[in-house]
């Protein structure tokens, strides 16, 4: 018998720290609201994963499309085999007054989100963006190697 050194790590399980970002530009706005073409996010949090599918929950902190800087939550969906993604939050503080909703869908870094202010006084101001989002708390996980001893036959 001998005895080498395997790679266990191909299906992943657990909780890990997560943190993404998220940039893009503006392609469509309501008629009259207040935007601006470009947008920055940075979300920090946990996430659940059984690889191939990642959960992740965490606060949020952006220069926002809709001309104001927001705090809120995000909550995200990410299957790495087939690279697709989906994300919805509520930015429950807003430099400009209000709540605001995003919501997003992806595949791989690149995707279309849509964000909408639900109140203050510019409430039902819009946009529509084209996002790159880099996850990296995924490419952390992804990476990682779980090296342990296993005898085979010679």
């Amino acid at each position: 018998m001998k005895v080498v050194m395997a790679d266990f790590a191909f299906i992943h399980r657990g909780i890990s720290p997560d943190f993404t970002v998220a940039t893009g530009v503006r392609i469509v706005h309501g008629d009259g609201d207040q935007t601006r073409w470009w947008f920055a996010r940075a979300r920090a949090g946990v996430m659940a994963y059984n690889e191939p599918s990642f959960l992740s929950l965490g606060l949020t902190g952006q220069f926002n499309p809709l001309d104001s800087a927001s705090l809120g939550v995000e909550l995200e969906y990410f299957n790495l085999w087939q690279g697709v993604w989906g994300l919805a939050g509520l930015q429950f503080y807003d430099s400009a007054g209000g709540t605001t909703f995003e919501g997003a869908l992806g595949f791989t870094l690149f995707g279309l989100e849509y964000q909408r202010r639900l109140s203050g006084d510019r409430k039902d101001d819009q946009a529509l963006m084209i996002t790159v989002h880099m996850p990296f708390g995924i490419v952390r996980v992804a990476r990682k190697q779980d090296l342990r001893p296993i005898t085979v036959p010679q």
